[in-house]
């Protein structure tokens, strides 16, 4: 078999792979519609928060993907745990970092009581894996690049401090230190 047969085989073969397999294996979108994400963030954490219930189900947005039953299931586990997460946080324990995890911040109860601080990290720790796997769903669905899934956990990170209650430590930036969400009640005049 010459070189040439050999190249031509070569070629037949990734054609028939990629008809097969499909090929949107390689291809990753290179624009972000952030105005969809942004929508659907505040969507998800809405539900997570608000308890939708078994019968609530994402919508597809125009430019971007959240209707899977993978997501659905995410958002059910999340819910089960969102009043533990809101204890945590309203006793100063926990913080909405930055990247879109949620983090353990030093508080008096969980210094000086061994059992809270293993029960705030095994929380920190369930959180994070769901929130984790939400994200890597939303990419893999959403055929986004690794940069654009990281800017996906900042439009996240944003809808959760929109809707954090007032006093929950939140990080502004990456690096940035602990800031209490302010009172978003104008003054009297």
């Amino acid at each position: 078999m010459t070189r040439f047969h050999r190249t031509c085989s070569c070629l037949v073969v990734l054609i028939a792979f990629l008809a097969v397999a499909g090929c949107r294996v390689f291809l990753r979108q290179t624009a972000l519609d952030e105005a969809a994400v942004k929508e659907a963030a505040t969507g998800i954490e809405q539900a997570v928060l608000g308890g939708l219930g078994a019968g609530f189900v994402l919508q597809d947005k125009p430019n971007f993907k959240v209707g899977s039953t993978e997501l659905s299931q995410i958002i059910q586990r999340r819910q089960s745990r969102v009043g533990v997460v809101a204890e945590f946080k309203q006793k100063g324990c926990l913080g909405e970092s930055a990247d879109g995890l949620i983090t353990y911040v030093k508080c008096p109860e969980c210094q000086t009581n061994a059992r809270f601080h293993n029960r705030a990290a095994q929380v920190i720790l369930s959180e994070n894996d769901e929130r984790w796997r939400m994200y890597e769903t939303l990419a893999r669905e959403n055929h986004l690049s690794s940069r654009a899934r990281r800017r996906v956990q900042r439009i996240f990170h944003q809808a959760r401090i929109d809707l954090a209650h007032p006093g929950d430590l939140v990080q502004l930036s990456p690096g940035s230190g602990w800031t209490k969400k302010a009172d978003e009640k104008a003054p009297a005049q």
